[in-house]
């Protein structure tokens, strides 16, 4: 094996004793040459953060590191001739940065959720031999990003939602549950989510039938049926979105509250945003959610209520749920399932 006179090197006598047992270990590389191995040799002492043997081969063989295919800002880079400029710009990749595997650690994300971030320059990365480092700043700024509300594109109906909602109540009034279920249906293939499609169409379709009921233009046996075949439509498209759940929610109407339908939708709105949803039902005793509440510890737990004169046993209710350190959101007549989801985000 020939001599590379690395120990008269009066940069290599700086580097001390450790320097000097990375030669004798890179030495036993085999019998083609230290030279002839620095390339892979490179790569091998990067990955593993070993600084003095990323420095022995920079000495033994100057081209090592630009052989070894380095990327923007890497440490293969031509322009990294001087071994101190080397080390200083080593030492401060493995103390600035981080690895891909561990950044999607950081985000509670698989490893190929992070890699695709990256390659669509969602995340920020530089390639140093064939490892993606991470500066920890833009991990923790993508997720600050990643928590703000998406912006929502849309497509609408040709005719617009507010048609389309006054044909669905129409649907309803009649008792047409296939047309009804229909419309929804076409919406949801339009790539419509459904909290748009409760907040755009199927609500305000009740609130018109409410308001005709009032009037005496429909009867209480036609709004009922149709609350019922609401219902069975939104049973059969909740949505079961890929991805992590953000958490657990408990979603119940209070008790007294007959009506179930708000807690429906609201179940709806927060599975569609990735939460992990138990359903309750409507009229729900106080102490049947608390002992849910102790026996699942729920990261959030939002209930409805329809009726104005119940704000003290709502606020009953919410000090007993956050006295076991629960979160508590109230849905109340007019709320938005979008501020919902906003609100239930925010920790």
């Amino acid at each position: 094996m020939p001599q590379h006179g690395l120990v008269n090197c009066p940069a290599a006598n700086q580097l001390g004793s450790l320097v000097k047992e990375k030669l004798c270990l890179f030495r036993k590389l085999g019998g083609l040459g230290l030279g002839q191995q620095s390339p892979d040799g490179c790569q091998t002492a990067i990955l593993a953060g070993d600084c003095a043997a990323v420095a022995v081969l920079r000495l033994v063989h100057p081209n090592s590191l630009a052989r070894c295919g380095g990327k923007r800002n890497g440490l293969c880079s031509p322009a990294y001739q001087s071994l101190p400029a080397l080390l200083a710009y080593h030492w401060s990749v493995s103390i600035v940065f981080i690895d891909l595997q561990t950044a999607a650690d950081q985000l509670g994300v698989h490893y190929q959720t992070a890699y695709k971030w990256v390659r669509s320059g969602q995340l920020p990365a530089d390639l140093v031999c064939n490892k993606y480092l991470v500066d920890p700043a833009e991990v923790e700024a993508f997720a600050v990003r990643r928590q703000q509300p998406a912006v929502r594109t849309v497509r609408r109906p040709r005719l617009g939602f507010a048609n389309v909602s006054q044909e669905f109540t129409a649907a309803l009034i009649e008792g047409d549950e296939n047309r009804a279920t229909a419309m929804v249906s076409g919406l949801a293939s339009d790539g419509v989510p459904l909290t748009v499609v409760i907040e755009e169409v199927i609500a305000p379709s009740l609130r018109d039938i409410g308001a005709a009921w009032h009037n005496g233009k429909v009867s209480i046996w036609q709004e009922h049926r149709g609350t019922a075949i609401v219902e069975r439509i939104l049973g059969e498209h909740q949505p079961n979105p890929r991805g992590r759940r953000r958490g657990s929610v408990a979603v119940a109407a209070l008790e007294g509250e007959l009506h179930g339908l708000p807690a429906l939708m609201a179940a709806a709105s927060l599975r569609e945003d990735n939460w992990h949803v138990h359903l309750l039902g409507a009229n729900l005793p106080t102490v049947e959610l608390m002992d849910f509440c102790q026996q699942e510890s729920p990261d959030l737990a939002v209930v409805t209520v329809s009726m104005p004169d119940r704000e003290e046993h709502v606020a009953s209710v919410v000090t007993q749920v956050e006295s076991l350190g629960i979160r508590i959101l109230v849905g109340r007549p007019g709320g938005s399932l979008l501020e919902l989801q906003q609100l239930a985000k925010t920790s």
